[in-house]
């Protein structure tokens, strides 16, 4: 076992402590693993969460929208659950096909379920599930049939975006609204507590239960050399404020990057070359994101900006994907040489609580009984 540190968790204790002197947070907030991995058996999976000990898996799998359920505290992997479409939710036999793409506990504790299904007329329409059989959704901002059409994110207050060739914002059951902003076609993610949403712009909630445009007129663009597209937005609980991510094109190595500011216009810093936004996470009061490049991805800790190889961690290269974080100690959802896998690592207390939130360790016969096997290590430092 390694010595295990506590994490600082404000900028006084980030200088009154070094990294010279000091681990990174990065490195002080992962742990040892708590949850071997298992293997997933949707073949398309887009997002975790954890709820109440259970991680819902979801996405697609044969075409259809389909979760799987595993159990943290037993190991058991549940069986491939299949959504209904709007159209095969009618009772006709119809198309089935859809996907989901992002899965929230709601504060009032259920678990929505937002991505695309296909409606009637048999065009792909932005859809909402509170249940496998009880899809909700179909409708543009106009009131008619919208091809095409998709919910992305969804907060803890049950406001989801999306886009129908218009940004839309909306909640389960009602008509979606359009965000301001000319030139504006979607909408991608939407902060924990619904007050920022980005997309082709940033837009912030106003005090009429609607958004904004946010200015970004004051940002630190010249390290990105442009303005990036808006790919990802959390609060940050070490200052209480908005950090942003978004992509752009490098001029000068000619490669894709992804950088992030803060919601005063400050440039945090970039993930370096030929890496794309995954997610954002909190874990233990800090602020984490997720980026992958080639073949394998790279964990930030937004407080330090310190940077950390998925493979220092698991032991081998893994691909984190969309919404692939999720919390309940620090969990992922990613691909390796084997397919798709869930794992979580315990995290340290970043309050100077030393050990934070754990798993139950579950039969090692269930962790590896989906056949996956990977090079676990214990991670040492410098």
């Amino acid at each position: 076992m390694r010595c295990r540190t506590a994490v600082c968790s404000s900028l006084l204790a980030f200088f009154l402590f070094p990294p010279s002197a000091h681990a990174t947070i990065i490195e002080d907030l992962i742990g040892e693993v708590a949850f071997a991995p298992v293997s997933i058996e949707l073949d398309t999976p887009d997002a975790a969460t954890n709820v109440n000990g259970v991680v819902h898996v979801v996405g697609q799998h044969d075409g259809i929208a389909a979760r799987q359920l595993i159990d943290l505290t037993t190991g058991t992997v549940g069986q491939v659950e299949f959504f209904d479409s709007l159209l095969s939710a009618q009772g006709n036999g119809g198309d089935q096909r859809g996907i989901i793409g992002a899965v929230q506990q709601l504060n009032n504790g259920e678990v929505i379920y937002v991505g695309t299904s296909v409606g009637p007329l048999d065009s792909k329409q932005a859809t909402s599930w509170l249940a496998p059989n009880a899809p909700r959704g179909g409708l543009g901002f106009d009131g008619s049939q919208q091809g095409g059409a998709a919910f992305a994110a969804v907060s803890r207050d049950g406001i989801f975006v999306g886009t129908d060739g218009l940004p839309l914002f909306g909640t389960h059951g009602n008509l979606p609204q359009v965000l301001p902003g000319f030139g504006a076609i979607g909408a991608v993610d939407i902060s924990n507590d619904s007050q920022y949403i980005v997309g082709d712009l940033i837009w912030a909630a106003n005090n009429l239960g609607g958004y904004d445009v946010f200015d970004t007129a004051e940002f630190n663009f010249t390290p990105a050399g442009q303005t990036p597209s808006w790919v990802g937005v959390a609060i940050d609980p070490v200052v209480g404020d908005a950090v942003f991510a978004g992509t752009y094109f490098d001029l000068n190595t000619f490669t894709e990057s992804v950088g992030f500011w803060r919601a005063d216009g400050t440039f945090l810093g970039s993930s370096g070359e030929n890496m794309f936004f995954r997610d954002f996470e909190i874990w233990e009061g800090q602020l984490v994101a997720a980026v992958v490049g080639a073949g394998d991805s790279t964990l930030i800790a937004i407080t330090d900006f310190s940077m950390v190889a998925l493979e220092t961690i698991l032991g081998v290269q893994s691909l984190i994907f969309d919404d692939g974080l999720f919390v309940g100690s620090a969990g992922f959802l990613a691909s390796g040489a084997n397919g798709a896998f869930v794992t979580t690592y315990r995290t340290n207390d970043s309050n100077g609580g030393g050990p934070g939130t754990e798993v139950p360790e579950p039969a090692t016969c269930l962790l590896l009984g989906g056949g996956l096997a990977f090079g676990l290590r214990q991670r040492r430092r410098p």
